[in-house]
């Protein structure tokens, strides 16, 4: 149940409470600190109805707060590495000249 669990990650990283239904896999209801609550799996039980009781309010996370700054530094780190590789034998010889 892939699915379920990358649901149940966002939901513990962005701080609020996930109940996703699945129509022939795994169905699960989770608070937002990502203890479970209801979890139930189509294929082992004979009554497919869950009920669960899931808080409303969610909380503030450090990852709701910052966003995605950290794929952007590595993103531009991994930018300066490609225009270094390609233009660095350019770059070395620019420096060389303006310090010579």
């Amino acid at each position: 149940p892939y699915h379920t669990e990358a649901a149940l990650t966002r939901g513990i990283e962005s701080g609020f409470s996930v109940v996703r239904q699945c129509n022939a896999g795994a169905s699960i209801g989770a608070d937002y600190n990502g203890q479970i609550l209801t979890y139930q799996d189509y294929f082992t039980v004979s009554e497919r109805s869950m009920i669960t009781d899931a808080p409303v309010k969610g909380i503030k996370t450090l990852y709701d707060i910052t966003g995605e700054w950290f794929a952007y530094v590595c993103l531009t780190g991994f930018l300066c590495i490609i225009v270094i590789s390609l233009f660095g034998r350019y770059l070395r010889k620019y420096v060389r000249f303006l310090f010579s």
